[in-house]
């Protein structure tokens, strides 16, 4: 009978209640609530970490270059003919960057008659730019060793007057080589628009889009960086994200261009609006730093005018009073 009863008072209830499933459920919801955001912060910041040291390789190679060119960075024309008889030539070529640069996935020239093999993939691309993209990255305009040829093939010298009217005398930049004064603020290398669709014919980079050879050609300092009335849709001369035919980048929103040569929306992450000023981007400098930047913070918002952070040229200042 004790036995008996013992074991009747003694059993022992398996599981849980409804209420307390519930509550487990609400606290492991609230805990996923709280470290969701944290988790993607930290994974964004890991992009932007990896999207830096791919520019600082950039960066080192560009300096590289410079320094078995008697101080002088790549050329960026599209003049003339290169040393294969292949129309322009641009950093981003197999013969130039591309010495320097060994990790090579994808190239937007191969298997085309004409086009110079050209680097893509790996370095070239951040982490935070839309998976069809191929390079990321361009260098600054006036960073160019030369920028137009004449009709004998023959450089004519770093650039230094409007790109838009080379007749004018009113500069708005001036070239510059590795030697230049303001180093630590002297873009050499930026985070670019991708704009241009992989050539049709070329092997085994189908649906890729790569940056223009330069950024910074036309308008004001202030106005590169979205400041006043920013580039006004044109970048590289042309109409922003219709290149060939009309074809719309995937950074792209539906409608209008970007302000500013530089996209800011990569950093954190944007997915809908990639025209805003607000985000950062990643800057390579020619004393061999790489820095984020905000967009806001390039440019005065009352005058339009650089805050000069970051210099386009070395008389930056000059040509904006």
């Amino acid at each position: 009978m004790i036995a008996s009863g013992d074991g009747a008072c003694g059993a022992r209830r398996n599981g849980f209640t409804l209420i307390e499933l519930l509550v487990v459920i609400a606290i492991i919801a609230v805990l996923i609530g709280i470290l969701l955001p944290s988790l993607a912060g930290a994974r964004d910041a890991a992009r932007n970490l990896r999207c830096q040291s791919n520019q600082r390789q950039l960066v080192a190679a560009l300096i590289l270059y410079a320094n078995d060119n008697q101080d002088y960075f790549p050329p960026n024309t599209n003049d003339g003919v290169d040393e294969f008889g292949n129309s322009g030539i641009y950093w981003y070529e197999m013969p130039r960057i591309g010495r320097y640069l060994p990790q090579v996935k994808s190239n937007d020239g191969a298997g085309n008659i004409g086009i110079t093999e050209t680097v893509g993939g790996g370095v070239m691309i951040c982490p935070n730019s839309p998976p069809t993209v191929a390079r990321s990255y361009t260098m600054n305009h006036w960073a160019s060793a030369f920028t137009r040829m004449d009709s004998r093939n023959r450089p004519l010298g770093p650039p230094g007057r409007n790109f838009q009217n080379p007749a004018s005398s009113f500069q708005t930049g001036k070239g510059f080589n590795s030697t230049a004064m303001f180093s630590s603020r002297l873009m050499l290398l930026s985070e670019a628009w991708a704009l241009q669709p992989v050539p049709p014919g070329s092997t085994g980079v189908e649906d890729s889009w790569f940056t223009w050879a330069q950024v910074g050609a036309t308008g004001l300092p202030g106005q590169r960086f979205g400041g006043g009335s920013g580039v006004g849709g044109t970048l590289a001369g042309a109409p922003a994200f219709q290149p060939f035919g009309g074809a719309r980048s995937p950074e792209a929103e539906p409608v209008g261009a970007p302000r500013s040569y530089i996209p800011f929306y990569r950093h954190p992450r944007e997915r809908t609006q990639f025209f805003k000023l607000e985000g950062n981007a990643n800057i390579g400098f020619v004393d061999g730093h790489v820095a984020s930047h905000n967009g806001r913070d390039l440019f005065n918002p009352n005058t339009g005018k650089s805050t000069y952070q970051v210099l386009w040229s070395e008389v930056d200042e000059r040509v904006e009073r």
